[in-house]
């Protein structure tokens, strides 16, 4: 039993890192329907922002983690209304804008190792202690981490929920056409998706690397299809269905790894393909909500 509770515990550590980067990523494709395949790339090319700044300048870690969070901001928007924007205007089908995001992967992945190195780096927070809460004991790098990713998801969920502008984002999110349709400026919710996304982008990346120890410019490979996996458990493009993937694919892991350690990915996906195959839009998929989201988000002023 403490064997499970602890599987379960851990499950909930992965799911508050990979919540924060699936919820980011269905929040672009969501907006405006482009698989930006980079994204984890922005993830590492984030991770290693933290390092210089911690390592390079001497700047405080957690000062540092907002920073690598705002620089996520700058490169995601710079991305799409850069790269992307300008393809899909001129009518590129997805195929080619995934190949473009595809490209884009690589020469970010090369360019952090022709700045840094092929060698591994590690981020320092200063935490070595251990924190016992019932039968599980974690470090207290994982409980800050937790923290930071619990955090975020309620300030998330505050402002989706509450706010006339997060109505607006989730609106986009859900079906961009339905929206503008039913008044939506999506111009500018595409601009506030596409910074508030990349600033999700580039937190998870700090955190993600700080839980692997050790990361290095190609660590984005690592992450990458259990993003996809999570984002697509839940539905694309559903924000809370993004977090609930994550959950799933956390618990399914770790509670996997209790008797076949070797094959925790192996069942992220096995429920994934499970999932899909009963409801093939995921867990959240719901096309009415999608609509009353976008007329009462109509209704607001920007």
């Amino acid at each position: 039993m403490n064997t499970i509770v602890e599987a379960c515990g851990f499950g909930l550590f992965d799911a508050a890192i990979l919540a924060l980067a699936a919820v980011g990523f269905t929040l672009q494709f969501g907006a405006s329907n482009v698989f930006n395949l980079a994204y984890v790339a922005v993830m590492t090319a984030c991770a290693f922002i933290a390092y210089w700044l911690t390592a390079t300048v001497g700047l405080d870690p957690w000062l540092a983690l907002i920073v690598a969070g705002f620089a996520g901001s700058v490169l995601s928007s710079a991305m799409y209304f850069g790269l992307y924007g300008p393809f899909v205007r001129r009518g590129a089908g997805p195929f080619v804008v995934v190949m473009v995001s595809l490209s884009l992967l690589l020469i970010l992945t090369y360019v952090l190792e022709i700045l840094f190195g092929a060698g591994y780096f590690s981020l320092n927070f200063g935490l070595s202690g251990r924190v016992a809460i019932g039968a599980l004991v974690w470090s207290q790098l994982e409980v800050v981490i937790m923290c930071v990713g619990a955090s975020c998801v309620l300030l998330l969920h505050l402002f989706l929920r509450y706010t006339r502008v997060g109505k607006m984002v989730r609106a986009t999110a859900g079906d961009a056409d339905l929206a503008r349709n039913c008044g939506v400026d999506t111009r500018k919710v595409m601009m506030l998706v596409w910074l508030l996304s990349g600033f999700l982008c580039g937190i998870s990346g700090v955190l993600y690397a700080l839980d692997t120890t050790v990361f290095s410019f190609d660590s984005s490979g690592d992450f990458l299809l259990l993003v996809f996996a999570a984002a697509a458990l839940g539905g694309v493009g559903e924000v809370y269905g993004a977090l609930l993937g994550a959950l799933c694919i956390g618990l399914a892991t770790e509670l996997t790894a209790i008797v076949l350690p070797g094959l925790k990915e192996v069942a992220a996906f096995g429920l994934l393909l499970v999932v899909l195959l009963v409801r093939p839009g995921g867990l959240l998929s719901t096309g009415r909500a999608v609509e009353e989201e976008a007329q009462e988000a109509g209704a607001a002023t920007w």
